[in-house]
């Protein structure tokens, strides 16, 4: 019944007994278990951030093709769907990522990877960074003391001070008297220097090895392995033992360069590379590939399974080119030997075009007004290209759109319209095109400018010519307006006065019926271009008559009109004149089925005269020669006519023999 003692066990607490097999220690903990819990924990907590990520990756995708559709629909708006077709290098993608989120999770962003590709391709073009030590204008330090000399010299300075200090005779010297002892100090002086002009044993023996070594050098003996060749079996001079080996000498590259000269892009492109071994020794080589992601190389193929060239063989390998762009491509192959490493040049180039067309295009002059279109032909002499016109504001970041040319503008003389509208591009005040060519080898253009000036002065404008393999070219072309300035300056060498020919005719006076009467107009054309004219007059009646009636004032230029009037009746006579010039171009003189296109008025006066009655007399009737008269003498009698009339009379003799 439990009683009292040492050996009793304690009493349970109150409360519900125990159950049966039940243990007072913890339970048990599976370590597994936990670990087990910890990597499925972490494991679905990763797949949630790469579901996320994916996720995020996916929308910034997402967001870039959509900018990239609707930037591709506005080039298609500005420039037709023909600009897909151009072939012109692709632009960047707007792909953009969160750079801290994308490397967290090791991922690789590529615009991270252009700009350190860029970083990295600026440092190694920039020039070598020069080191402290090369720095010519910082005094040398080798000269300075070091802390052990400094401590030395610090020591032997307060051994002298000591040894002054105690002034110690010298005790040989009370054995000699004052001369004997200046005697002998000069004496062992003497031979002091003439010791220190000695070598000592150590450095006498330093330099006999020195020389030593320098005349065995001279007179080494040759390798057994490599004996010199006499010149006189193979003609060439002996090589000297121990020189770098040429890799000519050794292998033959062919080709010894690499080239691809017709390619079309998104193509790939292979050509066989063959390493022949030439010397007398197998040997063994291998190949780095092109650094550049255009070009690469296969594994190298040899003759045999153990990798060695035997002499004579040749291994082979594959270069391989794929271009993304028509521009030219240049890059290397580095096959490194047992001796040495030498490259094989890798190139890309097409044939160029080129077209003989002047880099400076000069329209001359234009008249203010005007719209006149300059064909200037050219030819392609090089290979195919494919051309795109840019304005030079618009180049680089933008590509200049096509528009339609001016149909009303005015051609040169021999040109004809185009049967279908040519689009160009707008260089203010220029129109420059066609603003996409394509050209095959002899092909033959024509460069079409139209220029409009707004005003008088010189224009000059800049424009690009983009090729398919991405050269660029430059053009200037220059344009001068002018200004219509034709007038009637001058009237029989007399200066016109301004309004002059509005206030009343112009007078050509009295004369007789039978007569003329001429006066000279002066034209001065200080206009820069051609300009075509014609004078409107009546010219039934032949009364007044301007010559030349028509024609075409040359550039900057003073013409003489003869003006005549020749009265039938006594009575007084007025007609209209009118200067008429043509604007048009080309400048060609009227025609009654070719009127002037751009009729201008330039003068419109009236032009009067008089015929006059005519009066003369004569101051005898009879000649009379009284007397008797010698044959063969020559007599003369003088007769006097008057003219009473108001204007010159014309007159002539009649009834007299000519021959006498």
């Amino acid at each position: 019944d439990g009683g009292d003692g040492d050996g009793a066990p304690a009493e349970p607490p109150a409360g519900d007994p125990p159950a049966e097999g039940e243990e007072d220690a913890e339970p048990e903990v599976d370590e597994y278990q936990q670990r087990i819990d910890a990597i499925r924990t972490q494991t679905a907590t990763q797949v949630e951030q790469m579901d996320e990520l994916e996720r995020y990756l996916e929308e910034r995708t997402a967001a870039a093709d959509e900018l990239e559709r609707a930037r591709m629909e506005e080039r298609d708006s500005l420039y037709t769907m023909d600009h897909r077709n151009a072939r012109l290098p692709r632009l960047p993608h707007d792909l953009d990522l969160d750079r801290d989120r994308v490397e967290g999770v090791g991922l690789l962003d590529p615009r991270t990877l252009m700009e350190d590709n860029e970083r990295r391709m600026s440092a190694s073009a920039a020039p070598p960074s020069t080191l402290e030590f090369l720095d010519e204008t910082r005094e040398p330090k080798y000269m300075d003391l070091t802390e052990n000399e400094r401590v030395r010299d610090a020591m032997r300075q307060r051994e002298r001070e000591k040894r002054s200090r105690q002034k110690t005779e010298y005790p040989r010297r009370l054995v000699f008297s004052a001369e004997e002892w200046e005697r002998k100090k000069r004496d062992a002086e003497d031979r002091l220097r003439e010791l220190g002009r000695r070598m000592t044993p150590g450095q006498r023996d330093l330099e006999e090895r020195v020389i030593a070594g320098m005349r065995r050098k001279q007179a080494y003996l040759r390798n057994p392995r490599h004996p010199e060749v006499p010149s006189s079996l193979d003609g060439t001079a002996p090589k000297r033992v121990g020189a770098a080996i040429d890799p000519t000498d050794v292998f033959v590259v062919e080709p010894d360069i690499v080239e691809f000269h017709q390619f079309e892009l998104g193509e790939t492109y292979e050509m066989r590379l063959t390493i022949r071994n030439k010397s007398a020794l197998s040997r063994r080589l291998r190949i780095l590939p092109p650094p550049s992601r255009h070009f690469s190389i296969t594994e190298l193929k040899y003759p045999s399974d153990h990798g060695l060239l035997a002499p004579g063989n040749a291994a082979y390998a594959t270069v391989r080119f794929k271009p993304d762009s028509l521009a030219d491509y240049e890059d290397f192959v580095t096959v490194i030997t047992e001796t040495s490493k030498f490259r094989v040049e890798c190139s890309a180039r097409r044939h160029p075009p080129c077209l003989t067309l002047d880099q400076s295009l000069d329209v001359g002059y234009v008249l203010v007004g005007n719209d006149v279109e300059t064909r200037m032909p050219f030819k392609n002499v090089g290979g195919e290209g494919r051309f795109r016109l840019v304005d030079e504001a618009d180049w680089p970041d933008h590509t200049t759109p096509l528009t339609l040319p001016n149909e009303e503008a005015m051609l040169s003389r021999g040109e004809r319209p185009d049967p279908e509208p040519v689009p160009c591009i707008g260089v203010a005040p220029f129109r420059i095109g066609p603003g996409y060519m394509e050209l095959a080898p002899l092909d033959v253009e024509q460069l079409r400018i139209g220029f409009a000036p707004p005003g008088p002065g010189s224009f000059m404008q800049q424009f690009r010519m983009v090729c398919d393999n991405s050269q660029v070219q430059t053009f200037t072309v220059t344009g001068r307006g002018t200004v219509l300035d034709v007038g009637l300056t001058e009237i029989d060498d007399r200066a016109t006065i301004p309004g002059e020919l509005t206030r009343g005719p112009v007078y050509f006076g009295k004369v007789v019926p039978g007569s003329v009467n001429t006066r000279t107009f002066t034209v001065k054309n200080a206009t820069m271009i051609p300009v075509p004219y014609v004078w409107e007059h009546p010219r039934e009646g032949g009364i007044f008559a301007i010559d030349p009636p028509l024609g075409v004032f040359e550039p900057d230029s003073v013409n003489a009109f003869v003006v005549t009037f020749s009265p039938r009746d006594l009575t007084a006579y007025e007609a209209d004149a009118r200067l008429v010039v043509d604007t048009s171009v080309p400048a060609r003189v009227p025609h009654p089925e070719h009127p002037f296109a751009e009729p201008v008025l330039i003068e419109d006066f009236s032009v009067s005269g008089v015929g006059a009655e005519r009066h003369c007399t004569i101051d005898t009737n009879l000649v009379n020669y009284a007397g008797s008269l010698l044959p063969g003498r020559h007599y003369d009698r003088e007769v006097t006519v008057v003219n009473h009339s108001d204007a010159a009379a014309p007159f002539r003799w009649v009834g007299h023999a000519p021959e006498a």
